[in-house]
């Protein structure tokens, strides 16, 4: 199994209502956690979105020395794409 990660941010100020937050810019941000070669022709998408205290991720855990706690690559290794997602101020 090969997992890739790959993180991004899209800018949603225009999106935000009237004129936008007043302390500046927001961002969503987003991990594409996937297998290349586990993906079948039509993948399953997963949104994972934290709620409470827990942060994107949360979704993708790696703790030194250990293997098997990441919710994402047990996805991946099954054909889903996991996008852990969170919404911030850059």
């Amino acid at each position: 199994m090969t997992t890739v990660r790959h993180d991004f941010a899209v800018d949603v100020t225009a999106a935000m209502p009237g004129d936008g937050p007043a302390t500046g810019p927001v961002e969503v941000t987003a991990t594409v956690v996937a297998d290349p070669g586990a993906v079948p022709d039509r993948p399953l998408v997963v949104l994972a979105i934290p709620g409470g205290t827990y942060h994107r991720r949360y979704w993708d855990l790696q703790p030194p020395g250990r293997e098997g706690y990441s919710k994402a690559e047990w996805l991946a290794r099954r054909g889903s794409r996991r996008q852990p997602v969170r919404a911030r101020r850059p």
